[in-house]
């Protein structure tokens, strides 16, 4: 073992128990003071209890007696959605058949629709250290279409061994500035009851945890055409809320709860044939050599075929190049082969309409049979996910996310009406919570804008109300202009009418990019190479691997604004390469040369120059020393995580890291490495700290684990 290691074993080994600062008195300095309204409501707890209890819904199937987990984590959007449907169903039939334990008041029970559920009174026989198993039988089920071809369901309940009783009234139990003892379970309870309208009617919302909920008509709410914008590719922006609770100091210094409502938006796939959202994403009508370019957008969907008796859904498991014309089987029992196209207009007298498209792949439940695209419909309530997004798309939606205060305001409150996030909620009501019909008002500063400081001190004043700064024809140097000794400008083209930038253009842009640099204090020369590429990730990788080996450290892509699959395959080789990568939109270069646009020029220089290790300016705070603001010897670390949706087998390489085993032969690996599944998309961890000369200046990284795993090591 290396010392290093050693040292950080010991270090992470002597860590200590993590105790909130003690407060402090409220600052003075300010520009103005004002008051500010909030988005978080207050909540008022009456002194009772409410009881929690541990539950488990699965049922039976007819045919072979095996059991199906309700409760179970889902694969996707609709899994997810259709096992909490189900989970919800099965509570409330039971609530039903079983009124001697439950009694005839569904508000009295607030459940997740998963495995937690609370109850106003102690359930009566329930035992106290054993589950209590319910039977739903077909007679009970009453033909309930969502439990087609199950013989029985069953409900095991059993009471939680922690924090079985919740004193709702006595925040005191539920705070301590040591927060390895916090108890969550007050502010998990609120959460799950100021859910439950949203829970329980499913065609007026859509929710995803009891945090997120999402409107599925919000025209009703007040909602325009404009917030819930079309953004392109046959997906559109969601409109719903991200809600917590807090403990908050309340308006006398005293403990109180408050619901924090804000407005989120999500991009969701309209419900619609595959061939339509296809036709979205191209822009004209799709062809089998399409499918490369579809397959980012389609891969992971869900989708329904409705053209047999029984409707199918399944996975997109993979989007072939073969179309219905060129794809042949044998059909049985005639042993004869025919193509896809002559097999739908047989089978279902069905006359495709797009013959020579791409054909979509089905996962294992469909035995990876193969379907023509305007056969397959997109199942409604489904997020787009990281990979399907497109940096047009990312534009499109944080222009479309971008919300003045005065219309989040307004759209938080239609939020909080048409979720019913209320004191007349029948829920909040039978459990005697009240919640304010305003949100809070609190006084506040506005601090001095900072003055911006470059290289030569020289000093730059924001504006005071926008808090910007313009240079124009002031150039100061940065205060760390960065040193690029070789580099490289390539334009990828897509090869159509949409490759706007031409030679001319081309070279005009990398000389104006030079000498912009260099007015900014920055050491570069010429690039090495200036250049046409294709959009092919083989050639993307043949030119980097090329540009690496000529000795560059940077090279700057132009980008033609339709090609939206290489960006990150580009980032990708960053990494592998160690070459630093810069990605500009092709419209973006023109109107630099052609429209003049030195803000927009600006703007990409700021950026090259951080990328390679320069710092464009620090601040200086009046009224506070630099080492007031940043202390020299105070380090500030910075964590962030993203986790992936769990796939089922995800979830099983997961358990198997956990227990310190291989994924493929279920065997220990030899020194304690885990052989990683290649379809495994991991949480990535980020973090950045501010551990160069200047306090102001932070650097990050990123690293990668099993999904979904939280492991503290001090």
């Amino acid at each position: 073992m290396s010392s290093e290691v050693r040292y950080y074993q010991e270090l992470t080994q002597a860590g200590q128990q993590l105790h909130l600062e003690e407060k402090k008195p409220p600052g003075t300095l300010c520009r103005e003071e004002l008051i500010v309204h909030t988005n978080v409501y207050g909540v008022g707890l009456p002194d009772v209890q409410v009881y929690r209890y541990d539950v488990d819904a699965c049922g039976f199937l007819e045919r072979n007696d095996r059991r199906v987990e309700f409760a179970k984590r889902a694969v996707d959007d609709v899994a997810d959605t259709t096992r909490r449907n189900k989970c919800r169903a099965v509570v409330q039939l039971v609530c039903q058949n079983y009124a001697n334990i439950f009694g005839n008041h569904r508000e009295y029970f607030w459940y997740d629709s998963q495995s937690i559920l609370f109850s106003k009174n102690m359930l009566d026989g329930i035992p106290e250290r054993e589950k209590k198993e319910f039977v739903l039988t077909q007679e009970m089920l009453a033909g309930n279409p969502m439990f087609r071809g199950f013989k029985n369901v069953r409900l095991n309940i059993q009471r939680v061994s922690n924090s079985f009783a919740i004193n709702i009234g006595d925040l005191t139990q539920y705070i301590s500035a040591d927060l390895e003892e916090n108890d969550h379970s007050l502010q998990q309870f609120l959460e799950i009851l100021t859910s439950q309208y949203a829970f329980n009617t499913p065609s007026e919302a859509i929710c995803f945890g009891s945090r997120a909920a999402y409107l599925m008509q919000p025209d009703k709410h007040g909602f325009k055409a404009q917030d819930c914008a079309d953004v392109g590719d046959g997906k559109y922006l969601g409109v719903g809320c991200s809600k917590s609770v807090r403990f908050i100091e309340g308006p006398r210094g005293d403990q109180r709860a408050g619901l924090v409502v804000d407005l989120k938006k999500t991009a969701f796939h309209y419900e619609q044939s595959l061939l339509a959202k296809s036709r979205a994403i191209l822009n004209r009508e799709p062809r089998g050599n399409d499918a490369g370019r579809l397959r980012q957008q389609l891969k992971g969907l869900v989708v329904e075929t409705r053209h047999a008796q029984k409707p199918v859904r399944f996975t997109i498991e993979q989007v072939s190049d073969e179309t219905p014309r060129n794809k042949k089987f044998m059909l049985q029992p005639d042993n004869r082969e025919v193509t896809l196209l002559q097999y739908f207009q047989e089978k279902y007298n069905i006359t495709l309409e797009s013959p020579d498209s791409p054909i979509i792949v089905g996962d294992r439940l469909t035995k990876f049979a193969v379907f023509p695209l305007e056969a397959c419909f997109v199942v409604d309530g489904q997020r787009v996910s990281m990979d399907q997004q497109t940096p047009t798309q990312i534009q499109k939606m944080i222009r479309a996310c971008a919300v003045p205060p005065a219309d989040r305001q307004r759209q938080i409150l239609s939020l909080v009406q048409g979720l019913q996030l209320t004191s007349s909620n029948v829920y909040h009501q039978a459990a005697g919570i009240t919640i304010t019909e305003k949100p809070l008002l609190v006084r506040g500063r506005i601090l001095p804008n900072p003055k911006i400081i470059y290289a030569n001190n020289v000093v730059v004043s924001p504006d005071a109300q926008k808090a910007t700064w313009r240079l124009d024809r002031q150039k100061p140097h940065y205060l760390i202009p960065a040193k690029i000794e070789k580099w490289a400008m390539y334009s990828i083209r897509a090869g159509g009418r949409s490759d706007v930038l031409d030679q001319p253009t081309l070279l005009r842009f990398a000389q104006t990019m030079v000498t912009e640099c260099r007015m900014r204090g920055m050491q570069l020369g010429n690039p090495g190479e200036v250049s046409f590429i294709g959009c092919a990730q083989e050639e993307i990788t043949a030119t980097m691997e090329q540009a690496k080996k000529d000795g560059c450290t940077f090279c700057f892509f132009i980008t033609n604004n339709d090609v939206t699959h290489i960006h990150q395959h580009m980032k990708l080789l960053e990494r592998q390469t160690g070459v630093i990568t810069q990605d500009l939109k092709m419209s973006s270069a023109v109107d630099v040369i052609q429209k003049n646009k030195r803000q927009t020029l600006e703007n990409i220089i700021n950026k090259t120059n951080m990328k390679n290790g320069g710092l464009n300016y620090t601040i200086r705070c009046e009224g506070l020393s630099n080492e007031q603001l940043l202390p020299s010897q105070r380090l500030i670390i910075g964590i962030s995580t993203t986790h992936p949706k769990v796939a089922q087998t995800a979830l099983e390489d997961r358990d198997r890291a956990d227990k310190n085993e291989d994924p493929l032969t279920k065997k220990k690996p030899h020194h304690e490495k885990h052989h990683r599944s290649e379809h495994i998309t991991p949480s990535v961890v980020g973090f950045a700290a501010n551990f160069k000369k200047d306090p102001i200046e932070f650097i990050g990284d990123c690293l990668y684990q099993y999904p979904s795993v939280t492991r503290r090591s001090a």
